[in-house]
């Protein structure tokens, strides 16, 4: 996450959603007293030390709101980046195993136990989208979202919303989306698509 005082914007950074090739176009345009919270590549927290002792930056929205007066926070506008639930449930996946890569041709079945883990699942790289972009009632409530398939397209959008000039996003720990689909099955889909159900319904993706 961060926080610019300067600009007053949130930037919420879901997991596995281009968060670090976000971060890096932000970055040049905080000021001294602006917060970040990173945990890899660049290693920055907040300046409460319950949140910095999280060792990652994947705060939700009521996260940040419960570190700010109201007064303060209400000036501010959030922004979030979102992706299809198939293709970063396949990326969180890859990325969690990456000190112990799944063997080739075993991926589809591999993931489907990573799925039934249920210590695995609670793990932040596999919360739900919407837990991190709602309020406590559930609603949908931070401001700006883009689409990682049209991210340039929606985060130039955001920077001017912000008065700040367009940025040509660097590839920073991707994976295409045809790598994605490979690893899927009629099995594997179906449990995801349950288990994702409301990141589908709420963030308008395609079941």
């Amino acid at each position: 996450m961060i926080i610019s005082f300067r600009h007053k914007f949130i930037f919420i950074a879901v997991p596995k959603t281009a968060g670090h090739s976000v971060r890096d176009a932000l970055r040049p345009h905080m000021a001294p007293n602006d917060w970040e919270q990173c945990g890899l590549f660049e290693k920055k927290s907040f300046p409460q030390p319950h949140i910095a002792a999280l060792g990652h930056g994947h705060l939700t929205w009521r996260d940040a709101k419960a570190l700010m007066p109201e007064a303060i926070f209400s000036q501010f506008r959030s922004f979030a980046v979102i992706r299809d639930p198939y293709d970063r449930f396949v990326s969180a996946c890859i990325f969690i195993r990456r000190g112990n890569p799944i063997p080739a041709g075993d991926e589809t079945e591999t993931m489907k136990r990573m799925l039934e883990d249920d210590k695995l699942m609670r793990h932040f790289l596999f919360r739900p989208q919407h837990e991190f972009l709602t309020n406590d009632e559930g609603d949908l409530v931070v401001d700006q979202l883009c689409r990682l398939d049209r991210l340039q397209q929606d985060f130039n959008k955001v920077l001017q919303s912000f008065g700040l000039p367009d940025y040509d996003l660097k590839t920073i720990n991707a994976m295409d989306r045809d790598t994605a689909d490979r690893y899927y099955d009629d099995d594997l889909r179906q449990s995801v698509r349950e288990r994702y159900a409301r990141d589908f319904d709420l963030l308008g993706f395609s079941k």
